[in-house]
């Protein structure tokens, strides 16, 4: 499962691509581009195995490891030497090695099965990591260092981070507001390394903050802070990654433009910063800076934020989306606004 922008992509256990949502690019993948209020079939394929969302672009990766990309493509964020949008997916390359991609609001990178790093379309604040300030774009991959050590990457609009085998946690791009966690605001044109600490085990970023979950449980975000989306229970910016709370036992994290979420190992769901339009899943409720708990079910698995909605998975495989609705990107049917999490069907 992906938010994106405005749109929502999921794989099913048989291997199905269904997309619902705004559709102005062809980010819903379906050959044109009117928006789709529930859950649409992507094809006839039943071998997707991963997936990641954009502003305006999706990708996915089949299990025979090949990538595909569809939308939006004005910096050449789908990765096909070109700046033409796709309305279908589209293969990138002849490459059959991909095992992991992540999508930023015009930029893609991923990882290939032999742990090389490649980045593709706009290169704004030299944010692929290319030390190229004089490129504004790279419409194909291109392979960012030597290294062949990279396990997963997350991409926010002019953030990218990565983590090593090992867990050593590397950001770059744009650092305005501290969102690289690198104790300044001066932009990385290179991976950069966060700290000294290499226990990483999974990372988020979005537009201006990041979070992090270390391999003892422990959360931690930085960056900008003016909703709270940092969890630290004042609003002001967190230059380097700030543990959020004493707990440990976090298992999964995401960020969103302006708030967070993330499940906990007894199942809870906890979400933090603005809840603009119930994105949040706290009915009438303020916004929050501090993690608060979603509910009272202790049977979510994983969580995925767009720019203003949020969906979940729990321990059933049911999909909820909560959150704004404007685009239909909860796929509910209508464009009504959910303040708490509703189940979405599927034909």
């Amino acid at each position: 499962m992906s938010a994106g922008g405005w749109a929502t992509c999921a794989i099913r256990l048989d291997g199905s691509l269904w997309c619902w949502g705004g559709n102005d690019q062809g980010q819903l993948g379906l050959g044109d581009t009117r928006p789709r209020s529930t859950p649409t079939r992507v094809g006839i394929e039943s071998n997707w195995s991963h997936l990641a969302l954009g502003q305006s672009h999706a990708c996915a990766i089949q299990r025979d490891g090949s990538l595909w990309c569809w939308g939006g493509n004005e910096e050449g964020q789908l990765g096909l030497g070109d700046t033409r949008p796709r309305s279908t997916p589209t293969r990138v390359g002849t490459e059959s090695s991909w095992t992991h991609v992540a999508l930023g609001h015009a930029h893609t990178c991923a990882i290939r099965r032999d742990g090389s790093l490649w980045c593709w379309g706009s290169n704004t604040r030299a944010l692929l990591g290319t030390n190229d300030w004089t490129a504004l774009r790279h419409p194909a991959p291109i392979r960012i260092g030597s290294a062949s050590t990279w396990s997963a990457i997350a991409l926010g609009e002019g953030v990218t981070c990565a983590l090593a085998d090992g867990g050593d946690l590397w950001c770059w791009g744009w650092n305005t507001f501290g969102n690289l966690g690198l104790g300044d605001r001066t932009d990385r044109t290179t991976p950069s390394r966060v700290g000294s600490a290499s226990d990483w085990a999974s990372v988020s970023v979005a537009t201006v903050h990041g979070c992090a979950i270390r391999a003892d449980g422990s959360l931690w975000c930085w960056g900008a802070n003016f909703n709270g989306m940092v969890g630290v229970g004042h609003p002001r910016d967190a230059p380097v990654p700030t543990r959020v709370g004493p707990a440990s036992g976090w298992a999964h994290v995401a960020v969103g433009s302006g708030h967070s979420c993330a499940v906990r190992t007894d199942g809870s769901l906890w979400c933090w910063g603005s809840n603009e339009h119930g994105a949040l899943g706290m009915r009438n409720a303020p916004l929050q800076t501090v993690p608060t708990r979603v509910g009272t079910d202790s049977d979510w698995a994983r969580v995925s934020l767009g720019s203003l909605h949020s969906c979940g998975i729990r321990a059933d495989g049911s999909l909820w989306c909560w959150g704004d609705n404007r685009r239909h990107q909860l796929g509910l049917g209508d464009t009504r606004n959910r303040t708490v999490p509703f189940p979405v069907l599927f034909p």
